[in-house]
């Protein structure tokens, strides 16, 4: 009996070293997917900033008038 439960204390510990060391492959995998996730958020606002430029430098360069005004439609 001494030796069934030495037995099975062996395989609770190692299923909590398991338990541990994918909990801590986990985490690195999180803290990994939230970097890349920042990055990309870095990124997307630096783009939106580069097409607001673009979309300023066109209206303040070009007469553009609203699409109602140039059909002769309106909006409604």
């Amino acid at each position: 009996m001494r030796a069934d439960l030495r037995d099975a204390d062996a395989k609770v510990r190692a299923a909590e070293q398991r338990t541990d060391a994918a909990q801590a492959e986990a985490a690195l995998l999180i803290r990994a997917a939230d970097e890349r996730a920042r990055l990309a958020e870095e990124r997307a606002a630096s783009a939106e900033e580069w097409l607001r430029r673009i979309s300023e430098t066109i209206e303040s360069e070009f007469v553009v008038e609203p699409a109602a005004r140039r059909t002769g439609t309106s909006g409604s």
